[in-house]
């Protein structure tokens, strides 16, 4: 008799609570996802008595609003190994 194959079924959740948000949006603190809710760039949505959660499409799209960073490293960082990165490295970023 054959064997039934087991299928694994990974579904991403459509809502997180305040700390996974948080998490979800770079581990940014209690404070700065609640002013982002103030200033109108994220929306909490009340599920239930008092249970807020917010819309992982919307996280996505504030994260994806978001500008590239063009701040250098500082130069004493090393790049994850001791010492100055070279010019080659550098010139390779």
């Amino acid at each position: 008799m054959a064997e039934k194959q087991k299928v694994i079924v990974s579904i991403e959740p459509a809502l997180l609570d305040k700390e996974a948000a948080q998490l979800f949006l770079g581990g940014i603190s209690a404070t700065a996802l609640d002013r982002l809710c103030v200033a109108k760039k994220i929306t909490r949505r009340l599920i239930g008595r008092g249970s807020v959660r917010f819309r992982v499409s919307e996280l996505r799209s504030y994260v994806e609003s978001c500008p590239e960073s063009d701040i250098p490293p500082p130069p004493n960082c090393g790049y994850g190994r001791a010492g100055k990165p070279t010019e080659e490295a550098m010139d390779s970023k």
